[in-house]
């Protein structure tokens, strides 16, 4: 492995404990079932694993956005609130952002579920792998024991 992967590796794991900091037990948790999710620890896993398909493909990794994340988490309550899948009109985001993207997804258990949906989807997979998006914000909403994802990108 090179010093420059060793490099990236070693961002990524200063920007989850930042992203932590940052997002803290603020969140709070959401549940279903029987399962109890904390939303911090929700949001760092997506973070991690979404620079891990960056970092695979020796892409820059994604810097965590509260801005973001206050939108996206926004738009997965409104989508769980009306038990519908849609996506959200990005133009509210380009007022602040030059370039933005939406990922969305229902029904994933989990955050390595709905990566690997969105992995194999050409479009969502275009956006999480796009060199241009360097910031990226999440949400999580349940609704009738199912969770509604959400992850928006920018430059």
């Amino acid at each position: 492995m090179t010093t420059k992967y060793y490099m990236r590796h070693i961002i990524s794991s200063i920007l989850i404990v930042f992203f932590i900091f940052l997002f803290g037990c603020s969140k709070g948790n959401i549940g279903i079932s029987d399962k109890v999710y904390d939303l911090s620890l929700v949001y760092q896993k997506l973070l991690e694993l979404h620079n891990k398909e960056r970092l695979s493909k020796g892409l820059d990794l994604f810097i965590p956005n509260d801005n973001l994340t206050f939108y996206a988490q926004n738009h997965a309550e409104t989508m769980a609130n009306q038990d519908s899948l849609y996506h959200s009109d990005i133009s509210d985001l380009l007022k602040k952002f030059n370039l933005v993207g939406e990922n969305i997804a229902f029904g994933q258990e989990d955050e390595k579920d709905v990566l690997n949906s969105w992995m194999h989807s050409t479009g969502h997979r275009e956006n999480i792998l796009n060199e241009q998006f360097k910031q990226i914000g999440f949400g999580v909403s349940p609704k009738n024991n199912r969770l509604y994802w959400v992850t928006v990108f920018s430059n």
